[in-house]
């Protein structure tokens, strides 16, 4: 077993320990712990993990309250927990990240290697085409977009990946089974 795949089974089984601690204080030791193995590169890592989740906890934990107000039995400790769990588990990604080659740590395996190829591939072809959408849009509009016309855009956008994910999904599941990929 190489250094990645051994650094990859750990990231997962710390994923799967840290969903299982529902102590904020544990959590907050082992958030410091990780926030100090991270080196120089701690803040930065943190900024990024603030900025991925930031939206999806302030909504999380706006409509908790607001639930809460109306049926009773807010718990602060909750909030503080699951916060906490989210930074954590986002902050450990982001640093497993930078470290961890994913090629050689799925080498262990042509399947998975084989199906990451796959996948990542898509994330780059998808990543080129968002930066082509954002460009088309940029060199299209002569003044600021309004908001309106930004969401209409995001929309079409959205939807364009969408069709074409299932589009790309259906002809590489079909090209698999063609070749025996599954057993069935």
């Amino acid at each position: 077993m190489n250094r990645e795949t051994a650094v990859l089974i750990t990231f997962l089984a710390a994923v799967f320990t840290i969903t299982m601690i529902h102590n904020a204080a544990v959590l907050g030791i082992v958030l410091f712990s990780v926030f100090l193995f991270a080196g120089k590169r701690r803040w930065r890592i943190a900024k990024r993990s603030l900025l991925a989740i930031a939206l999806f906890n302030s909504i999380v934990t706006v409509s908790y309250v607001l639930l809460t107000m109306f049926e009773g039995g807010f718990s602060a400790y909750f909030v503080v927990l699951l916060n906490i769990r989210v930074f954590l588990l986002t902050y450990l990604t982001f640093l497993v990240v930078e470290r961890v080659n994913p090629f050689k740590a799925l080498a262990f395996s042509k399947t998975l290697t084989f199906l990451f190829s796959l996948a990542y591939g898509h994330v780059i072809t998808f990543r080129r085409l968002y930066d082509d959408f954002r460009m088309a849009l940029k060199s299209r509009t002569m003044v600021r977009p309004r908001t309106r016309d930004l969401y209409r855009h995001g929309a079409a956008t959205a939807s364009f990946f969408l069709q074409k994910s299932l589009h790309d999904t259906t002809e590489i599941t079909e090209a698999m089974k063609s070749r025996g990929f599954f057993n069935d």
